[in-house]
């Protein structure tokens, strides 16, 4: 068998090399893309401080979901001033809307917040999940249809006890009501990623593809707990994943993601990286920093 030339085998080296850097190259621009129009979750009691973080930070998310996790009904004003000073500070806020806690007063609710500066809202349950699939397109048509808002619902790419699996019931939703979704955290999201955002993609304004920010090891653990996720791969395994710190980023998740981007050629923001910041909102502005900046993968 006759060996190739060294000429040969320099132009293949060389073929190769130029193959790997385009790849790198493309990589690095779909992480800066997904960096770019990324999104972030906080609580009410963080507005302010978050409104200074982003002044200082220009890469910080734009767009801010501000999450209603207390029971009482005074939390509700909570969330209506941070949305208002989310809006004062030039940022989108989008609150969590729970059906369960609007009830009867949906509208008067919704009008509150869009008059704050919420222009979308997130129909979310509310922990009580009896007949919560009529009582959420209720909550949705009235932020679509009375007030001109922009309903977001929340999607599980890996199910839920109380979900259909398939994606049926949010297309529905979709297609009736208009609007976005943001997906809870995943186990493993890699492994069903790409079926769940094809079978989304094309009733969805926009996906924000939820994953948990950098957080130490044990912190992941507790909210992948609380949440019924499950111990995740990345979180469990020991691995270059944790730094000295033991604080675990999601590069697994986030690389999966900008590898989506590029096979299907999505150049806009319909499909997003959201953050949930279980580490700490600076962890996440620091990532999302280095993601625009082209430092982290």
């Amino acid at each position: 068998m006759k060996m190739p030339s060294m000429a040969l085998v320099r132009r293949r080296a060389a073929l190769i090399a130029v193959c790997a850097v385009r790849a790198l190259s493309t990589t690095s621009e779909r992480l800066r893309q997904l960096g770019r129009h990324a999104s972030i979750e906080i609580a009410p009691r963080q507005a302010t401080r978050y409104a200074e973080l982003a002044k200082a930070r220009p890469s910080a998310p734009r767009t801010v979901f501000v999450n209603f996790v207390d029971t009482e009904d005074e939390h509700f004003a909570a969330v209506e001033a941070a949305c208002a000073v989310l809006k004062a500070a030039g940022l989108d806020p989008v609150p969590h809307v729970p059906a369960s806690r609007v009830k009867n007063a949906a509208v008067k609710r919704l009008r509150a917040l869009r008059d704050a500066g919420a222009a979308s809202a997130l129909i979310v349950a509310g922990n009580d999940w009896t007949d919560i699939c009529a009582r959420v397109d209720d909550v949705a048509a009235c932020a679509a249809a009375l007030l001109d808002m922009r309903p977001v619902f929340a999607g599980f790419p890996e199910g839920h006890p109380y979900v259909p699996r398939g994606g049926a019931r949010l297309s529905e939703k979709l297609r009736a009501h208009g609007g976005s979704v943001v997906s809870q955290f995943c186990r493993d999201l890699p492994f069903v990623l790409d079926a769940w955002l094809d079978a989304t993609r094309g009733d969805a304004e926009v996906i924000f593809v939820g994953v948990p920010g950098p957080a130490p090891r044990a912190k992941l653990r507790r909210f992948y707990d609380l949440c019924g996720v499950g111990p995740s791969a990345a979180v469990e395994a020991v691995s270059d994943d944790a730094d000295a710190d033991d604080v675990v980023a999601p590069a697994r998740d986030v690389a999966a993601l900008a590898a989506y981007l590029e096979r299907h050629s999505i150049d806009d923001a319909s499909v997003r990286l959201h953050l949930y910041p279980c580490g700490g909102v600076e962890r996440c502005l620091a990532y999302v920093e280095g993601l625009c900046s082209g430092n982290n993968s």
